[in-house]
């Protein structure tokens, strides 16, 4: 049975699951597993795949999803058996601001606690299994759309400055951090949002790093590994 081009899909699973046609970019697992980088941000221009490969690495390493290494059998990762071994295996966090497009200051910040919130709510299972301190869990409880900006990450009182304390708690001084990946965002400057993050490895859309597995390749649209 032919499969069929799904376009907007951009849940790993369903176009697994479902048998709809993808371009097998799983390698982008291992090349990025192994250089190790704390921080990495990917700039690709729009439509490039980036909420599909982000998902596709949340399929992969979420504990979520253990137990769902067919998900990836017969593409070119499950030929590694040390990723197999490693599928599954580590608790992700998957945020994305997509939604976020109010017009002022205090809605946007809203809007993001509010997603904040909801992941907060997706991981209570951490905050009830018993390896939180009563502190962690104190302020696991105090997470909400409405939190005070003591409580959200420190005493915000710009986008700017919200934005760049959320990154720098999140992605410089996280102790809790195996490893960090942000895309769909573009480095204006070293001074922005991201002046506190010296530890990025930054990946524009004009670098070979990474570039087999972000962008479709000529020899793509006409052969190549497809599932």
């Amino acid at each position: 049975m032919a499969r069929k081009l799904a376009i907007g899909v951009q849940d790993f699973e369903r176009l697994i699951t479902e048998r709809y046609f993808y371009v097998d970019k799983t390698f982008f697992i291992k090349e990025w597993w192994e250089r190790a980088d704390s921080v990495t941000l990917i700039t690709p221009p729009r439509r490039f795949g980036k909420i599909l490969a982000i998902n596709m690495l949340e399929s992969f390493f979420s504990v979520r999803n253990s137990g769902k290494g067919t998900l990836f059998q017969g593409l070119v990762i499950w030929k590694e058996e040390t990723y197999r071994k490693l599928q599954g295996t580590y608790p992700v966090i998957c945020l994305t601001f997509a939604s976020v497009k109010q017009n002022t200051y205090e809605k946007v910040r809203q809007r993001i606690c509010q997603i904040i919130t909801d992941l907060y709510q997706d991981y209570r299972f951490i905050r009830d299994s018993g390896v939180l301190s009563s502190m962690d869990q104190a302020y696991f409880d105090r997470v909400s759309p409405d939190m005070q900006e003591n409580d959200a990450t420190y005493a915000l009182y710009k986008l700017s400055d919200f934005v760049r304390s959320l990154f720098h708690a999140a992605f410089k001084t996280n102790p809790y951090l195996e490893r960090g990946l942000m895309t769909g965002i573009t480095r204006i400057s070293k001074e922005s949002v991201f002046s506190d993050l010296n530890n990025l490895k930054v990946i524009s859309s004009t670098s070979d790093q990474y570039a087999e597995a972000v962008y479709l390749r000529d020899y793509e649209s006409g052969s190549g590994n497809y599932v």
